[in-house]
């Protein structure tokens, strides 16, 4: 079946949709290249802006109409099947389906992974002779999804951007409850990837050809921070050879925040990693591998933290290591 993902939102998004483009042509699916030739649509939506949840619901109920023979006739046959996604289905639930009847299918963030499963169901379900199929997939918050390292090939043609660059999600979800935001309500509790994982995958990039490789989160200066994804690791990789340190410069602070009223001191599970223990790191490095084919990491960009990210960076470049 020939399909097309439309996304609306944040990179976020983006990534979840090229996850599920990998997904549903590894289940046999063909991407097809524009609109006019799917005949599945699937819309990717946004719900933290509500002028993006607006053009999302919008463009479903347009391709709806185009499925109803209601609208404007394609060149190339009409779409035989649409679906919703992202943050929008997990905000709104069963009343997706009251918005836009003729919707086949709804799955919310974390769950993107069953959709090659809902395409196949709903095709057995229309063989059978039933016309009105309408299946929801609600996440649970504390889910993990499955299909986070699933990425497309590199398409022939391809923009030199999408040849060498490509996301990698390390975080989902969000913790501090903003007054003014709903991440945490439809993007789930806050879950940090096991930091072999994401090791995994990157390599996994670069030996495709990926120069370039954007980590991303919805809050991601916390990544570790609920879980022992990263700090825990850190010196086993470096006993195990591995390209890649990653050393936290993020410490909470002891103040409650006005907008979200969160402590984040007592929200930071995983100490930092001591300055000292870092600089050892380093060493054990440099005794079993060339300095100059590992890369050192920093992340976090508290202000309180400017001196010690100073000295570690001046270890770095006394070592020999690039960053």
């Amino acid at each position: 079946m020939k399909f097309l993902v439309k996304t609306y939102g944040c990179q976020m998004n983006v990534r979840d949709s090229e996850a599920v483009v990998a997904l549903m042509k590894a289940a046999g699916h063909e991407q097809a290249a524009t609109e006019e030739d799917a005949e599945l649509v699937l819309v990717n939506s946004c719900t933290v802006r509500d002028m993006a949840e607006r053009k999302a619901i919008g463009k479903c109920g347009n391709l709806i109409a185009v499925k109803e023979g209601r609208g404007k006739p394609r060149v190339d046959g009409a779409v035989k099947m649409v679906g919703l996604m992202g943050c929008a289905v997990k905000r709104m639930g069963a009343d997706v389906f009251k918005s836009l009847p003729g919707l086949d299918f709804a799955v919310g963030p974390r769950r993107f992974g069953v959709i090659p499963k809902l395409v196949d169901e709903v095709l057995a379900r229309r063989a059978a002779g039933e016309k009105k199929i309408r299946l929801l997939e609600l996440p649970d918050d504390n889910e993990v999804p499955t299909g986070l390292d699933a990425h497309p090939d590199i398409q022939r043609g391809a923009t030199p951007f999408a040849r060498f660059q490509s996301y990698v999600t390390i975080l989902l979800g969000c913790d501090n409850r903003c007054s003014y935001c709903i991440v945490p309500d439809v993007r789930g509790h806050e879950y940090s990837r096991p930091a072999r994982e994401v090791v995994a995958e990157v390599r996994c990039l670069a030996e495709r050809g990926v120069k370039e490789v954007c980590l991303l989160g919805q809050s991601v200066l916390r990544y570790g921070r609920r879980s022992a994804a990263l700090p825990s690791h850190l010196l086993q990789f470096s006993a195990d050879k591995k390209p890649v340190v990653v050393w936290n410069c993020t410490r909470g602070c002891n103040l409650k925040c006005r907008h979200c009223g969160s402590d984040c001191k007592a929200q930071v599970a995983v100490p930092d990693m001591p300055f000292e223990d870092f600089s050892r790191a380093l060493d054990s490095i440099s005794a079993h591998t060339d300095p100059h084919g590992v890369f050192v990491i920093l992340t976090g960009g508290d202000p309180l933290m400017r001196p010690d990210i100073e000295r570690c960076g001046r270890q770095i470049y006394l070592k020999g290591f690039p960053w």
